[in-house]
């Protein structure tokens, strides 16, 4: 039985440290669903379509990866997707009580939340530091 991974985030813009868990996540599951993840209360810094085909290029040479936009909520998209894990991006340390929230009142009991932080040397600024 093969096995799927979602990893939603903005990705914008899309780092090294997003490609590092990109990776990573393929040496876990058979297959990864990146998902580009629109928040109309953002003002991004590029378009949806600009951050899927950075992403698409980027990854090109990987195997068993889908990008798709998505503007709902994760528990929705995993099982549309056929999957039953979620990969959360760890971000920055001020961040990870609130995923750890996130994972922990999942109403999916179903889905696996798991959160990783990339390598120490590419932990960079996150996106919306880049951003500004």
């Amino acid at each position: 039985m093969s096995t799927r991974a979602v990893y939603p985030g903005s990705f914008d813009p899309l780092t090294n440290g997003h490609l590092d868990l990109i990776e990573r996540s393929l040496r876990i599951f058979d297959e990864l669903v990146v998902a580009v993840v629109t928040n109309p209360a953002k003002t991004g810094l590029f378009a949806d379509a600009e951050r899927v085909e950075m992403i698409r290029e980027a990854t090109e040479g990987f195997r068993a990866i889908e990008v798709v936009i998505f503007d709902g909520l994760l528990v929705d998209l995993v099982p549309a997707q056929g999957d039953q894990d979620a990969k959360r991006d760890g971000h920055q340390p001020c961040s990870r009580p609130v995923r750890r929230r996130q994972t922990t009142q999942d109403p999916n009991p179903i889905i696996t939340n798991a959160i990783a932080t990339s390598m120490p040397p590419l932990t960079g600024p996150s996106g919306c530091r880049i951003r500004k």
